[in-house]
């Protein structure tokens, strides 16, 4: 915990679990990422009708993030769908690309840089191969494509869902307050700043401060009131970050003792 104001009357001490935040954070941003990217798992759907005119109608939907998301393009007049990559070398990485042609535009299909040139542009041969046989057969009504990894899609969603939630349960702040004129201590537990619970304590209950240590490949800290019914009341749920020496943390402890007017040790 680190002292960010002192007065005569106030004593005021933070801990804000950064390691936690910065965690949950990377991963709310690095794993959309990485299934975006690397694995390419974006789920499309396209659903066409034939008209009684002869016209193909369309509709290509892309779920996006959240899972329950998704963005609708109309696609009037199919003529043709079309696979392009660039370069041609399959030994490397490749831009392929496959579209869908009509009188007046031409709409992305699919577009990514692939690591797999030859297995993913198997599978957009395929899909070409598809669209186009049912644009050609005009006893074909409909037709309706489904492309992406709908499963690793849904894992992806619980993956942010949880991160989300471990962030608001575990990312837990402390804001402990000590008032010698109002002769209490107030521990406040709060959560991502919109929830808080507050806790008074008498000061002439505190006894003692100590400081506790865990060991997670290294020591780690936290401050501790001992109370004079026996019970312990620790500043913050958490030990202290791992950036946080322990010669800091006994620092912060050492000015409670002085404020308290408790003897030093």
């Amino acid at each position: 915990m680190a002292i960010v104001q002192q007065t005569p009357n106030r004593l005021t001490l933070h801990f804000f679990p950064w390691f936690i935040w910065i965690l949950s954070g990377f991963s709310l941003v690095a794993l959309p990422i990485f299934f975006t990217v690397v694995v390419q798992s974006i789920p499309q759907t396209l659903t066409c009708k034939r008209l009684p005119t002869a016209q193909i109608n369309c509709q290509l939907t892309t779920f996006i993030l959240p899972p329950l998301l998704s963005k609708k393009v109309e696609i009037k007049n199919l003529q043709a769908a079309k696979f392009n990559r660039n370069p041609e070398d399959n030994n490397q990485t490749q831009q392929q690309q496959l579209v869908l042609l009509t009188k007046k535009e031409t709409v992305i299909f699919s577009s990514y840089k692939t690591y797999k040139p030859l297995l993913t542009a198997s599978k957009m041969l395929d899909t070409e191969s598809r669209i186009n046989n049912f644009i050609n057969n005009s006893n074909q009504q409909s037709l309706e494509l489904e492309t992406g990894n709908y499963i690793l899609y849904w894992c992806l969603g619980l993956i942010t869902a949880y991160s989300i939630g471990f962030m608001i349960i575990m990312g837990e702040a402390n804001v402990c307050e000590f008032h010698s004129d109002r002769t209490y201590m107030t521990k406040k537990q709060r959560w991502l700043f919109l929830f808080t619970k507050t806790t008074k304590y008498p000061l002439q209950d505190i006894q003692d401060v100590k400081l506790e240590w865990e060991y997670h490949k290294m020591k780690i800290y936290r401050v501790t009131l001992s109370l004079s019914n026996g019970k312990t009341v620790p500043l913050s749920t958490y030990y202290a970050n791992y950036l946080k020496s322990q010669k800091k943390i006994k620092a912060s402890a050492e000015e409670i003792k002085n404020f308290l007017s408790l003897p030093q040790i």
